[in-house]
């Protein structure tokens, strides 16, 4: 079974250019969602499967096995990418593509539902906003996270809240090769 490996989903998180598998897959578009209690962790993934099912694809939910491997780690070495929610939907019964990941590795209690594009059979577009507006009807608070020109996905660390969403702020802009005037960039 095909596998992203998780340094090429920290190398996509990143919007670095990893190894040739992470270069393939693509964010297309990205929404934050505050998971606070089991309810919003659980009403999260039954949307995902809803979503999976309606369009021939399937969850994998490898959350419980995240925090398994987290418990695992001798308490005196840090565990630099901590999570509570890790799921990727898939396509085909190999997992032939990655369709979504959801994950709050990195920004702990705030998932981000990242749609992908692989270059083969993705969600259409019409899918993909039916699943946002389920989303944001439950999270009236969810936010829009900014997609890189290269496909990759900022640090949640160079992003401030505004009025449209999150924005790169002016000074990480840089990183992502973007000008300060770009529509992805605001003010520190």
């Amino acid at each position: 079974m095909r596998r992203v490996s998780t340094l090429a989903l920290l190398a996509l998180a990143c919007g670095c250019n990893g190894p040739s598998e992470a270069q393939s897959v693509k964010s297309v578009s990205i929404i934050e969602v505050p998971l606070r209690t089991a309810a919003d962790h659980d009403d999260l993934i039954a949307i995902m499967r809803r979503m999976a099912s309606a369009n021939g694809m399937h969850v994998d939910d490898d959350s419980q096995k995240w925090a398994d491997f987290q418990r695992s780690i001798p308490p005196n070495e840090p565990v630099v990418t901590r999570a509570t929610i890790y799921v990727g939907v898939w396509r085909g019964l190999r997992d032939d593509d990655f369709e979504v990941s959801v994950s709050d590795m990195m920004h702990q209690g705030r998932a981000w539902v990242t749609f992908l594009h692989e270059g083969r059979a993705d969600l259409p577009i019409q899918r993909r906003e039916q699943v946002l507006s389920e989303i944001r009807r439950r999270w009236p608070n969810a936010q829009a996270v900014p997609v890189l020109p290269s496909g990759g996905e900022p640090l949640a660390e160079d992003l401030k809240l505004t009025s449209q969403g999150y924005k790169i702020i002016e000074s990480a802009a840089a990183r992502y090769g973007l000008p300060a005037a770009s529509p992805l960039v605001t003010r520190d």
